[in-house]
């Protein structure tokens, strides 16, 4: 896994960018009135480096980022939204949205850190559905 500078941002060393990356995705997931601006364009950006940036330390970043998103606005949309929909027991969905959405942050804040350090984070479970996007991409 190559951790020197990006190849799309010549400028920018890829722990910085894949950690400011993280960090911005913190801070979409936790200040929820920032998902309709940030979302799109965060977004857009994940899939611009991961599609144009040969380093694969910034693209396997991108994939965590890209999945760690959706799997919070996945959460957001079945427990936050629609079976929380049911009266009788919506504290219960959306108890259950707070704390997958709580450990996605959890996750994402150690992943930013550990990019400072030039490091990828594997977390529980998902760190499993990453490495094997990763592999079908052939991102190595």
């Amino acid at each position: 896994m190559n951790n020197g500078r990006s190849r799309l941002i010549a400028v920018a060393h890829a722990n910085l960018l894949c950690a400011i990356f993280f960090f911005l995705s913190l801070a979409m997931g936790i200040l929820n009135f920032l998902w309709p601006w940030l979302a799109p364009i965060m977004l857009l950006l994940a899939i611009v480096l991961f599609v144009f940036d040969s380093n694969s330390f910034v693209r396997k970043c991108m994939i965590q980022i890209l999945v760690f998103s959706l799997i919070s606005a996945l959460s957001s949309l079945i427990f936050g939204k629609w079976l929380a929909s049911i009266e009788v027991i919506s504290w219960l969905f959306k108890t259950i949205d707070w704390i997958i959405r709580s450990l996605i942050a959890l996750f994402t804040l150690i992943s930013g850190l550990q990019a400072l350090n030039g490091k990828l984070f594997n977390p529980p479970i998902i760190g499993k559905l990453v490495n094997g996007i990763c592999n079908a991409l052939r991102v190595y």
